[in-house]
Order: C-alpha cells, then sequence, then structure tokens
C-alpha cells in the first residue's frame, strides 16, 4: 500500500530537470538531492553514491539555518526492514554528518526511504522529509 502511494505522488511530485522537487521527497539514486520549500533548502549527500548493502555510508546533511535538525531513519518500502537508524557523527550550525548500514535482504533490487525529520527554529513545528533510493544486488 505504502508503495502505491509513493509511485502515485511521484506521478506528481516527480523531479524537474534540475534534479529538485516541489514536495518534501527527492529521489537519492544518483547520491544527491536538494529540496526547496519555503524555510529554505535541504541538500542530502550519500558518500559513496553507489549505495552498498552491509558497509557503512556516510550522510551528509546541509539544513537551511532557519530549521535544527530532530532524527532521521531509513526505512525498507518493498520490504519492511524496521526503522534503521541514523548516527549523528558530528553537528556544525547547519551542517549535520552521520552514518547508517544497510542490510542485505532476499529481494535483489530494494527501494528505501530516508525519513528526515526538521523542526522550525521560529515555529517549532515539524516538518517530514522523504529520500527515495534504491539498491541493487
Amino acid at each position: 500500500m505504502l508503495l502505491t502511494i509513493v509511485l502515485w505522488l511521484s506521478r506528481f511530485f516527480g523531479p524537474s530537470s534540475s534534479g529538485q522537487i516541489t514536495a518534501n521527497s527527492c529521489e537519492l539514486d544518483q547520491g544527491y538531492c536538494s529540496i526547496k520549500f519555503e524555510q529554505g533548502t535541504l541538500n542530502v549527500q550519500f558518500y559513496p553514491a553507489n549505495i552498498p548493502l552491509e558497509e557503512e555510508i556516510q550522510i551528509h546533511l546541509e539544513l537551511p539555518e532557519t530549521m535544527s535538525f530532530k532524527s532521521a531513519w531509513i526505512e525498507g518500502i518493498n520490504m519492511y526492514m524496521g526503522k534503521i537508524p541514523f548516527i549523528v557523527e558530528s553537528q556544525e550550525s547547519n551542517i549535520i554528518e552521520g552514518i547508517s548500514y544497510l542490510g542485505s535482504c532476499s529481494e535483489a533490487s530494494m527501494s528505501w526511504q530516508l525519513v528526515i525529520e526538521l523542526t522550525d527554529n521560529t515555529s517549532h513545528s515539524t516538518q517530514v522529509f522523504q529520500l527515495l533510493f534504491s539498491t541493487n544486488y
């Protein structure tokens, strides 16, 4: 059901020619994406860009200065894998550096989402961002 909703939404909020998306989601298959929203731009980059399984993934977040990092995790979309933690290693101003690990499973092709929760420093409201990516092994 969730995959159906994500696919349906991607028809209306798919990537523009610049690789940016106007909704609070984007595709990370190239290892980088940028989401523009009212408070600014959220930039996310994976290292390595070709996301490995069972190896450390470094994740770089650059937040708008009007937002604060609340939490993040990775979820499997086409197979439930639980909430895979995003471990913050450093946080300086609006730059967050962290790591995560993806487990292998029986599916050769997996769809994933990195979920990021940010808090608006003025209104204290939470915004949720979904960054979609896949692995093929």
